[in-house]
Parts: structure tokens; C-alpha cells; sequence
């Protein structure tokens, strides 16, 4: 699945964030830049790369696995444009999640327990909510990522329209970004 990588995206990021605080790394960056809200955005649009970097990766690896097995069936022709806007959709969407692992790992800074959350909720607790509750899990940032990549759900349902759910998923990572960033401003790192 084109959009498989986000996954990967939110656990790097969220490592990232809280191998920094766990190594103590993190208080030699801000012995060097004592402005904390500037360093946050520097780690945040570094990891927004690296998310992208894992979204095109998991794009050309779905891609190129779909077009090595479609000749073996009988299939409709392909929506070239769809593509385009699916892959730019989960580059886009692995880069807000990458985002989104950076404020994770700030906010709960414990790696275990970060790593753990966040597979917990996003394959169990938000999973069960986008597919059984979709009224109600389109709005969470798995679901708007669904509606990024042009989704439907169980029994046809649909998420937000594309530009509907970028705004969500960008909506949820600023939310939490700038949760991350107050925390930051208070917490003594060592």
C-alpha cells in the first residue's frame, strides 16, 4: 500500500525525539541553541524529510509491486492522475506523521512507552475506530490520512475529501506540535 509507510514515519519520529532525551543528547543542542521552540522546528522539519523520504520509498515499492502483477489479470485501465495525487498524498501524509512521532516523543519522552502508545492507539485504538466508527474516525489523523489517499472504508463508507483530510492531518500534527514545543519550554531536559 502506497500509503503503508506512515507507520514507519510516526515510530522514527517518535524515536528520534525521545533517543534525545534518553541519551541526554538533546541538552548539548541547547547548550548550542538555547532558543528550544527553534530547535523543535529544526527537528521537526528534519523528520518531515525523512517521513517524506519513507513515504516515497513505500510509494515506488507499491507502485512498482502493482505493475509487476497487473499484467497477470484482467483489470481496468489506470487512473494515471489518481496515482499521482495518492502518491503525493502519502508523501505528504508520511511527512505530517514523522512530524507528529517528533511531538509524540516530546510530549511522553519515555521511549518504550512512546513507541508503545503510539502503535497501540494507531494499530488497535484508532484502527478500530476509522473502521467501525468511521463518522467519528475520519477526524482522527489516521482517518484523514485515509481520506488523503482517496480510501473507502467498510461498506463503501468515505472519508473526508482530500483537501479535507490534508487540512485534518495538518490540523492534528500542528495541534501537537504545538503542544510539544510548550512542554519543551518548561521541561528541564537533563
Amino acid at each position: 500500500q502506497a500509503g503503508g509507510a506512515y507507520l514507519f514515519a510516526i515510530v522514527i519520529g517518535t524515536m528520534g525525539m525521545t533517543q534525545e532525551l534518553r541519551h541526554q543528547t538533546l541538552t548539548s543542542t541547547l547548550l548550542a541553541e538555547p532558543r528550544r521552540n527553534r530547535v523543535m522546528v529544526a527537528k521537526m522539519a528534519a523528520y518531515a524529510v525523512i517521513g517524506a523520504i519513507y513515504g516515497a520509498v513505500g510509494v515506488v515499492f507499491g507502485y512498482l509491486l502493482a505493475l509487476a502483477l497487473l499484467p497477470l489479470k484482467v483489470h481496468a485501465d489506470i487512473p494515471w492522475a489518481a496515482m499521482w495525487q495518492i502518491a503525493g498524498g502519502a508523501i505528504l501524509g508520511c511527512a505530517l506523521f514523522a512530524v507528529l512521532g517528533v511531538a509524540l516523543g516530546t510530549l511522553i519522552r519515555n521511549q518504550i512507552a512512546a513507541i508503545l502508545g503510539v502503535l497501540v492507539w494507531v494499530l488497535i485504538i484508532e484502527a478500530l475506530l476509522v473502521s467501525f466508527l468511521p463518522k467519528v474516525g475520519k477526524w482522527l489523523p489516521g482517518g484523514a490520512l485515509n481520506g488523503i489517499l482517496q480510501a473507502t472504508g467498510p461498506n463503501n463508507t468515505s472519508y473526508l475529501p482530500v483537501w479535507g483530510g490534508a487540512l485534518v492531518l495538518v490540523g492534528w500534527t500542528a495541534l501537537f506540535a504545538g503542544l510539544a514545543a510548550l512542554t519543551t519550554q518548561r521541561r528541564d531536559v537533563t
